[in-house]
């Protein structure tokens, strides 16, 4: 048994893919809030959709 501690991004959708059917359970540790006020870069804030958004961490076990 394996476990993993992972932030979601954009990538995970493929990277997880073939691992779905191996997953055992699924743990949230933490959830973030991040604020738009919290973001420095201004590329990076003009792209955002709303002023509050949430991050979950979560741990993933998973079978080889």
């Amino acid at each position: 048994m394996n476990s993993y501690c992972i932030v979601p991004a954009q990538w995970a959708a493929t990277a997880w893919r073939d691992l779905l059917p191996k997953i055992e359970s699924i743990r949230l540790l933490a959830l973030c809030t991040r604020r738009t006020d919290d973001v420095e870069e201004p590329s990076f804030r003009q792209r955002l959709r709303t002023d509050i958004w949430e991050i979950p961490i979560v741990e993933i076990t998973w079978r080889r």
